[in-house]
Parts: C-alpha cells; sequence; structure tokens
C-alpha cells in the first residue's frame, strides 16, 4: 500500500558540516553577518538617504526662515517673541541638521545600524521639542514655513519606523550574531589564557625537577659527611658537651638546695644589716642568694666566710629570729659552708675547663660544606612546598579554564546551528 504519509513528509535539507580554526571563528560571524543582514543594510542605507534628504530640506527651509521678515501689522512685543522664537527654532534646526549630516557613514554593519537609528530618533525628539516650545507663536508669522517643517519631521518619523520594522524583523538573529561575536572573542582569549597557564605549568614543573636533583645532591653530600669518622667525633663531643652541661646543672641546683637555710638567713641578714655593709659586700651576699657559684665566683676575698660568722652571732644573740628546727639547718650549713662551697665550685669549674677543651676540639671539625648544605637543603625544602603549592593553583586554574571553554564552545555551536543551520567543528585546540 503507498504510504501517503512518507509521501507528503518533507525532507529535512542536510546542513553541511564546517571544520574552522579558533583564530578564524571571528572571521566567520562577520561573514555570516554580512550573508544575513546584506539586504537590511542596503535598505537601511536607502533609508538613510531619504532621511539625509531630509535633513537638508530642514536646513533649506530654516534658513529661509530666518531670512524671513514679518509682513502683517503685530503687536510690538509678541513680534518680539516671534523673531526670538523664530532664530532659535532656526538656529538649532540648522545646528541639528549639520550634525547629521557631517556625521555621514554607511552602514556596514549592525551596530552602525543600531547607531544610526538611535541618533535619529534623538535629533527628532529634539526638533518636535523645539517645534512644540517655539511654533505656537512663529506660525503667527512664518504659517507655511512652520507646516513644511511639521511635515518633514513626520516624514522622518515615518522611515524611522520603517527603519524599526525592518530591525524587529531580524532582531533574533541580530541578537545572537551580538552575542556571538562577544562568546568569540571570549573563546580566543580563553585560549591564550589556557596555553599561557600550561606554559607557566611546564616551566614549574621542570623548576621543580631541577630542584628535586639539587636536593638529591644535597642529601647525598650530607649523609657522605655524616658517615665520616670525623663528622662521628664530631657529634660524639657535642655529645660529651651536653652530658657535662646537665651535669653541671645538676650540681648547681644540688648546691642551691643544700645552701637554701643558708640563704634566707643571708636575706634576714641583707634585710635588717644591709644598710651597715658596703657595696661590694651587698653584692657577693645578694649573688650568694641568687646563685652560689655565681657569689663564690665575686667572692675572691672569700668573705663569705666572716659574713656567715657575723650571721651566726647575730642568730646566737636572738638579731635575727628563726625557729629552732630552721635554726638547726642554718648552723649545720654555716659550719659546713666552706668546704662545701670550695667542693662544689672545684667541682663546676672542672666541668667548666672540660666543656672549654672540648669545644676548642670541635672548632677543628667545624665545616662548611656540611652547614652551608644543611641550610641549602631547608631553604630547597621550603622552595620546594611553594612551587607544588603553585602548581597546583595552576592546574585548578587550567581546569576551571577549560571547563569554560569547552561550555561556552557548545553554547556557541548550538547558536549557530539553531538560528543559521550552520553546523562547525572548531578544531586544532590544543588543550582538548
Amino acid at each position: 500500500m503507498f504510504n501517503f504519509l512518507k509521501w507528503f513528509k518533507k525532507k529535512e535539507p542536510e546542513i553541511k558540516e564546517q571544520t574552522i580554526k579558533l583564530e578564524d571563528f571571528e572571521s566567520l560571524i562577520q561573514d555570516l553577518e554580512q550573508k544575513e543582514f546584506a539586504d537590511i543594510y542596503d535598505k537601511s542605507n536607502k533609508i538613510k538617504s531619504k532621511i539625509s534628504a531630509y535633513f537638508k530640506e530642514i536646513s533649506k527651509i530654516a534658513h529661509n526662515l530666518k531670512e524671513s521678515k514679518i509682513t502683517t501689522d503685530i503687536d510690538p512685543r509678541l513680534k518680539k517673541r516671534i523673531l526670538i522664537g523664530r532664530d532659535n527654532l532656526a538656529d538649532k534646526c540648522v545646528f541639528i541638521s549639520k550634525r547629521f549630516l557631517d556625521s555621514n557613514f554607511e552602514i556596514k554593519n549592525w551596530d552602525n545600524l543600531v547607531e544610526f537609528k538611535e541618533k535619529n530618533w534623538k535629533a527628532l525628539k529634539e526638533l518636535t521639542n523645539l517645534l512644540s516650545k517655539h511654533g505656537e507663536f512663529v506660525k503667527l508669522a512664518f504659517k507655511k514655513q512652520m507646516l513644511e517643517l511639521n511635515n518633514i519631521f513626520k516624514n522622518i518619523s515615518l522611515k524611522l519606523k520603517e527603519l524599526e520594522g525592518i530591525v524587529g524583523e531580524k532582531q533574533e538573529k541580530a541578537n545572537a550574531i551580538i552575542s556571538l561575536k562577544k562568546d568569540a572573542k571570549r573563546l580566543i582569549h580563553l585560549k591564550k589564557q589556557i596555553e599561557k597557564s600550561k606554559k607557566e605549568l611546564e616551566e614549574q614543573n621542570k623548576e621543580l625537577e631541577s630542584l628535586h636533583k639539587n636536593k638529591e645532591i644535597l642529601t647525598a653530600k650530607i649523609k657522605e659527611i655524616e658517615n665520616s669518622s670525623q663528622f662521628k667525633e664530631k657529634i660524639s663531643t657535642e655529645h660529651q658537651i651536653s652530658e657535662l652541661k646537665r651535669e653541671q646543672e645538676r650540681l648547681k641546683l644540688e648546691l642551691r638546695h643544700k645552701a637554701n637555710a643558708l640563704n634566707k638567713a643571708l636575706r634576714k641578714y641583707l634585710h635588717y644589716y644591709g644598710e651597715l655593709l658596703d657595696k661590694e659586700k651587698i653584692k657577693i651576699i645578694e649573688g650568694y642568694i641568687h646563685e652560689p657559684m655565681e657569689g663564690m665566683k665575686l667572692d675572691k676575698s672569700k668573705e663569705i666566710i666572716e659574713i656567715i660568722k657575723d650571721v651566726k652571732k647575730l642568730i646566737e644573740k636572738n638579731k635575727l629570729k628563726f625557729d629552732e628546727k630552721t635554726k638547726q639547718k642554718i648552723f649545720e650549713i654555716i659550719d659546713k659552708a666552706p668546704t662545701l662551697f670550695e667542693e662544689y665550685k672545684s667541682k663546676i669549674e672542672k666541668i667548666e675547663d672540660e666543656i672549654k677543651n672540648l669545644r676548642l676540639k670541635l672548632e677543628k671539625f667545624q665545616d662548611n660544606d656540611y652547614e652551608n648544605a644543611v641550610e641549602t637543603l631547608k631553604v630547597s625544602e621550603k622552595w620546594d612546598k611553594e612551587i607544588e603549592k603553585e602548581i597546583l593553583n595552576l592546574k585548578n586554574k587550567i581546569k576551571n579554564l577549560e571547563s569554560e571553554f569547552k561550555t561556552l564552545k557548545m553554547k556557541v555551536l548550538e547558536k549557530l546551528n539553531k538560528p543559521f543551520d550552520i553546523k562547525v567543528v572548531i578544531k586544532n585546540e590544543t588543550f582538548n
């Protein structure tokens, strides 16, 4: 049986696919604009020519109006007002007409067309406002010229409305072209941004690779130095110094603890009898109170022996009062103090001498290459993190740019396909 539906069904015209470079996309839009709107531009230029003729006529009438004289008998005050209105109207009409005629250009694209239309509506509005403002009085003496101007203004309005109708027919496609022009510029800009960012990423990756190689060299150099017998001896010496310092601090703490009762007595002694002592003695006593070893270093003449004897006498005479338990502790430490201080001083000074000798030994192990390598490695580690952060930022930037490019490209191809029946494939994208 014959299929009538199939017979009546119209075959869809096949859309030919075009393959272009992104750099040629703007040219494609320009060619499309000329193809779609060539007839409109032709019609618009004809309307423009007609409107130009009207403006020439307006200028001619305005010149004639200004030269015309009032022939009827009119009240002097009214006559003055008519002449002022005439001159203002004539001068403005000449000025607006000249402005239009001086800006003469050929309508070649949609932007020109829209600009022409908007400027002329604006000029016509200025002219009609002038006619409304001055015409009521001017027409009392120059009715003919007023009618001529009014008719020309109406004709310009009709021509602009005709132009509006032509524009309206193609407005949808014009909007699509305007949008496509912006999109084309944006696509090209995005491509440049992507290529620039990828180049920066490549440079950062090279720098990071170079940095990693340098770090490997530095690490190997540091390990080589650290494995040497000389370096191991240096570490051992530093460890000995640390141990001796800990022992030194332990002895000082132990001495402070044993001399605690004496410190209480010295503080009270200084409080009640300090004003009777010379500055040097006060300084020595304060040294012993703060740190016994500090006091011993200040006390070159061992004046502490006489000071504590004096303290003991004052306590015995009950001039420095303490409870019995504290008093017994003070007497015990006073009896032992000279020997105790000397014993601890000897031990601590011996340790100080040992530390000094070990430090002299350390000076022989000074290795600038090792210290420089360690410092450079620290700086490299910090710079490594900065570059990795920059690489991550660039990758995210490229990802976002490529996503925007892909989305915009799809929209552009849809805009071409729907109103214009054009199928385009954009090639040579280095970042697909």
